[in-house]
């Protein structure tokens, strides 16, 4: 639905009522309305007990039904709420930017994580944060050179250029430039279950000038402790975050070595433990949430500053889930042994599916010093649960009820949601490519099981990287679709009971 001719269903803006004269801070918010009639809608509803509903139906069309929990009385009190998420002590409480909560119950979730003591001004001067390497000026000083038909293919870790890409949520090896990529779509998925333990991926970009020489790239390159910041495992994140995308808080652990450019913010941390830590945290919904309701489109370091810090017990089997899904390939074998989290052996998952562990070594079977190519988390499912289950971790530290959490999700992360609500997955944990995602693989996944059996393995095959390469994969019923809030609900149950916390 059009409100306006000349302005798309994509493009937000505000509409504000004023009165003339001044008086006490009192006035109602109403966000993401898609139609008038959801104002009258909200005032006329009188069943708070009710869920929420989110942006989306589960048919992909906006949400015009009203609900009286959205409609935000914003008092004095509420605004000191607003200023402790997004202003600097040196803003007046008054001159506050307005975030975007959705329904009240998320001004009570951000009051809850205002309270408790940020992971950054803990670490204070034990932490390095940097953007490297300008695009720009590095190309035209010799720094680097732009190398994208064919792409580059580097040697060494130190020789990797990570661009944004490259990486996703907890996933430091997301997509591979194809041979010829000028243009950010120009990349393929990585598959995790294939993944060769030395594995590096290329780049559009290569280390020093048109000459090869890496005397400007080296000298360009920070130090942190009288080291150079390459030589530390660092946290990254994409710097520019959409508010309309699966996530928008996108980060991953990298190995020492790499660099990037300044389209990927990186930070050094002087010991291990708080990398793993601050990281795992970080792929958490209510980690992305917490930024995305603050309305921030570029994350950087100092927007980071407001991220809540955990504690055990939450802290250790968060920073389990986080080691599993970054350590991908043995340029994370020091960090494995370094960070030597000895209780990983004794943990386990929330739930017992055969689909998790297809791919990976049981828990129990961990060895917390010697990484190998079963260490880490591989089949989509595996990696889901895992994210799953810090999301709820994470939830619980911060005393959220299991309500608080499946409103996040399912008002703040509609097209989340809607990937979810068609996810399948096979009985090794392998997500089935899906036209509901765009996933390459998608058109031909539906067309094959038109003449399928249903009993039978189903093995699909699809072209990729400009029709020089065919991907052929089996998939192994029975094919199973998913329920995140459920799985929540389920994990909330088990974990609450194992490391108490939450409402």
């Amino acid at each position: 639905m059009l409100l306006f001719k000349d302005v798309s269903d994509q493009r937000e803006f505000s509409l504000n009522i004023f009165k003339s004269i001044p008086t006490e801070i009192n006035f109602v918010q109403i966000v993401n309305l898609y139609s008038p009639i959801t104002i009258k809608a909200c005032y006329a509803h009188n069943r708070p007990e009710e869920p929420i509903p989110g942006l989306k139906t589960n048919d992909d069309c906006w949400v015009t039904q009203g609900h009286c929990d959205r409609v935000i009385q914003v008092t004095e009190e509420t605004l000191e709420i607003f200023h402790t998420l997004i202003e600097n002590a040196d803003t007046p409480i008054l001159e506050s930017r307005l975030p975007q909560p959705h329904a009240r119950q998320l001004i009570e979730v951000i009051r809850k994580i205002n309270q408790i003591p940020k992971w950054l001004p803990s670490l204070t001067g034990n932490y390095y944060p940097t953007m490297m390497f300008n695009e720009t000026h590095s190309k035209r000083d010799g720094v680097l050179t732009r190398q994208d038909n064919p792409t580059f293919q580097p040697n060494r870790l130190r020789e990797w250029v990570i661009c944004g890409p490259h990486f996703y949520v907890g996933t430091p090896f997301n997509k591979n430039p194809r041979s010829r990529c000028t243009h950010n779509n120009h990349y393929e998925d990585v598959d995790l279950t294939i993944l060769p333990k030395n594995y590096l991926p290329s780049s559009v970009y290569r280390p020093g000038d048109k000459e090869n020489k890496l005397i400007n790239f080296t000298s360009h390159i920070p130090k942190f402790k009288n080291n150079s910041v390459t030589e530390y495992y660092r946290f990254v994140n994409r710097i520019m975050a959409s508010l309309n995308t699966e996530r928008s808080f996108i980060n991953a652990i990298i190995p020492s070595g790499a660099t990037h450019i300044n389209s990927v913010s990186s930070i050094a941390f002087e010991h291990s433990i708080d990398l793993v830590a601050f990281g795992s945290t970080c792929v958490s919904l209510i980690a992305d949430f917490h930024l995305r309701v603050s309305g921030r489109t570029n994350i950087r370091e100092a927007d980071m500053q407001m991220l809540p810090q955990i504690q055990n017990p939450h802290i250790t089997p968060i920073m389990h889930r986080g080691l599993r899904l970054n350590a991908l390939t043995r340029a994370y074998a020091d960090l494995w042994s370094s960070v030597t989290l000895t209780e990983i052996t004794q943990d386990s998952w929330a739930v017992e599916n055969p689909m998790l562990g297809s791919f990976e070594s049981p828990w129990h079977e961990l060895d917390p010093h010697q990484w190998s190519w079963h260490s880490p988390l591989r089949s989509d499912y595996s990696r889901r649960q895992a994210l799953l289950e810090i999301d709820v971790l994470v939830a619980l530290a911060l005393s959220l009820s299991l309500e608080e959490l499946t409103t996040i999700y399912r008002v703040q992360f509609p097209v989340m949601r809607q990937y979810e609500l068609g996810d399948e997955y096979d009985a090794k944990g392998q997500r089935l490519p899906s036209t509901n995602r765009k996933a390459p693989g998608g058109k031909e996944v539906r067309e094959a099981r038109k003449d399928w059996n249903e009993t039978s393995p189903l093995t699909v095959s699809w072209q990729i990287k400009d029709g020089l390469e065919t991907v052929t994969k089996t998939f192994y019923p029975p094919f199973t679709k998913v329920d995140r809030e459920a799985d929540y609900a389920q994990a909330y149950e088990v974990l609450q009971k194992r490391y108490g916390g939450g409402v």
